[in-house]
């Protein structure tokens, strides 16, 4: 089975790379613009296409791997074409969206999504030892497939792809936001960002180690942990709105994974409101 790839971005090119690895046939990479198609070939040691539809004509497995917002228009365009796609399977590696945005191809279609950022292409396959997929849409071929690959994964129900995504943003994208909050915070005492980077760089990856080892609730640690309610008063005290809005949405998420007496508990809450 040849796997062709719509799309030749960051996550396009790492996912070709572990194909390339695992000895799967790729035919090759179809682009709008062919010096990135052609880049993404040489990579993966295949072809670059300057239609769509010789890609589709030369690929048994298709994979769209454009951006969210630009899947309807891809599945249009094959649709559009004067190709019978009868024995084509097709999936895409969208974290929102579900295999239902592939239903106007009218085959047997999925999504495969990895957990991981990709700011850059991969530098080798072995960055994928420990990443998790998620699955969804997938039927016993596809799965006797995705497991010859020798991947970690896991299956999702379509109706569970948003917030299964929106998940993922939380804990990647808006961890990103979080810390940068912390710097923020360090720069209004002069103490800029890469230095603040620097000095954090232990309580957050012993923070992050303590979470692995003992789960959120046993890791959690500092005032609201201590019921210090005169310690959280000082921070609201010294911060602007905008900061402290958001200390107190964080606040009341960690109040939620302690336990303290009832009136303990209420004062804290009400530090929140």
């Amino acid at each position: 089975m040849k796997v062709g790839f719509v799309g030749s971005g960051k996550l396009g090119i790492s996912f070709g790379m572990l194909l390339h690895d695992k000895n799967v046939s790729l035919s090759g990479y179809y682009n709008r613009h062919i010096d990135s198609a052609t880049l993404a070939a040489q990579t993966c040691a295949c072809q670059a296409f300057e239609t769509l539809e010789a890609l589709v004509l030369e690929s048994d497995l298709i994979g769209i791997t454009v951006s969210d917002d630009q899947i309807e228009s891809v599945v249009a365009a094959i649709s559009a074409l004067n190709v019978n796609l009868t024995n084509k399977k097709f999936f895409h590696m969208s974290g929102v969206h579900n295999c239902q945005s592939l239903k106007n191809l009218n085959v047997d279609s999925f999504s495969l999504h990895p957990l991981k950022a990709f700011p850059s292409v991969i530098e080798s396959p072995r960055d994928f030892d420990s990443v998790y997929f998620s699955l969804e849409g997938g039927t016993y071929t596809n799965r006797v497939w995705i497991d010859t690959l020798n991947i970690n994964y896991f299956e999702i129900n379509s109706n569970q792809k948003s917030l299964y995504h929106a998940a993922a943003v939380i804990v990647s994208n808006y961890l990103v936001s979080l810390l940068d909050f912390g710097f923020l915070q360090f720069a209004k005492i002069g103490i800029e960002k890469p230095l603040a980077m620097k000095v954090l760089w232990p309580l957050i990856t012993d923070t992050l180690s303590n979470i692995e080892s003992l789960g959120t609730e046993k890791a959690l640690t500092g005032p609201i942990v201590r019921g210090d309610i005169e310690t959280i008063e000082k921070h609201l005290a010294i911060m602007d709105d905008q900061s402290k809005e958001l200390y107190k949405a964080l606040g009341k998420h960690a109040l939620n994974l302690t336990q303290h007496d009832e009136a303990t508990q209420l004062q804290l809450s009400k530090l929140f409101d």
